[in-house]
């Protein structure tokens, strides 16, 4: 095989590899995974119902809409929005579609001892409490110690064991 050949083949490898990582999961199991990760949460696992706010993903929200009303998943969800800022009150979970909106989220989950959620394993670093990605070609999660012991939270031991810890 010439080289050419071998590097074309390795370059298309690694563009491939690069975007498996960086894909998205869909709506749909990104928020069947939310709800199956809470009950590793200590606070949230005693919790009958809690309340969603999506800040920026339309998709979310319609997921968590269907799972609020097909009564499916680990959780029972009593209160859903969506909204292009963060909410005035209290919400358990943000769900953050906005890279822009962060570090206002990072407050505000400190402030109402809410779990962030966002589709993106790098905002992790930058304070999102969990995100849900792909490792090695299945679903993951990465999970922010600082930010969850500021909001409270304290995760199973189990969880930890699993998750890409920061």
């Amino acid at each position: 095989m010439n080289k050419w050949r071998l590097g074309t083949y390795a370059f298309v490898f690694a563009i491939f590899s690069f975007s498996l990582r960086a894909t998205e999961l869909p709506a749909s199991l990104q928020v069947v995974l939310i709800s199956k990760i809470l009950s590793f949460e200590h606070s949230s696992s005693h919790k009958k119902q809690v309340s969603i706010f999506v800040l920026g993903s339309p998709k979310i929200y319609q997921a968590f809409n269907k799972l609020k009303i097909k009564n499916y998943g680990e959780i029972s969800i009593n209160q859903l929005e969506i909204g292009a800022s963060l909410p005035k009150k209290s919400f358990n979970i943000i769900y953050v579609g906005d890279e822009t909106k962060i570090e206002a989220a990072v407050r505000y989950a400190a402030q109402n001892n809410a779990l962030l959620v966002a589709p993106n394993t790098q905002w992790v670093k930058k304070g999102i409490t969990v995100a849900i990605g792909t490792k090695d070609g299945r679903p993951h999660f990465y999970i922010n110690l600082a930010t969850s012991a500021a909001s409270g939270l304290k995760w199973d031991q189990k969880i930890l064991k699993v998750a890409e810890i920061y």
